[in-house]
């Protein structure tokens, strides 16, 4: 049979089993907020380098519409602003010569389709990141005319 000074010691050791518990809580939560805190910091250290850039900047989605761009980009391809690029495809404003180097990366990064056999495409589901990111600098005056 228990006594009053046992029934005291279960309850005492199931406290301060709950405070362990809330305590580990606690330091998860404290953790968690400093995680998020420091992503938001990142997120903002990214959103500074990327507005200000003097190259042209751009987050391209897997069918190669431009996500975001930055007004050094919206400079150099001639529109009024960086919104005015946002939901069109990259392909618009590529030289046709181009659109095949911009398809192949799109199929690198995204592995859109790959040829199973001479007859038949296989397409596969992606495994790279859903964004690209890139940079582009106005070089026209370097290139003869």
């Amino acid at each position: 049979m228990f006594s009053p000074s046992d029934s005291a010691e279960i309850e005492m050791n199931a406290l301060r089993e709950e405070i362990r518990q809330l305590r580990q809580y606690q330091a998860a939560a404290q953790e968690l907020a400093q995680q998020r805190e420091q992503h938001a910091q990142s997120q903002r250290r990214f959103r500074t380098v990327f507005e200000n850039s003097p190259l042209g900047q751009k987050i391209i989605a897997p069918d190669l519409t431009i996500r975001q761009a930055n007004a050094a980009l919206a400079d150099m391809l001639g529109v009024g602003s960086a919104g005015a690029l946002v939901g069109r495809r990259i392909l618009d404003f590529a030289h046709p010569h181009h659109r095949y180097d911009w398809e192949l990366l799109q199929e690198r990064l995204w592995g859109t389709r790959r040829q199973a056999s001479r007859s038949k495409p296989a397409w596969c589901a992606p495994t790279a990141p859903r964004f690209g990111v890139g940079s582009l600098r106005f070089c026209s005056k370097m290139k003869p005319a």
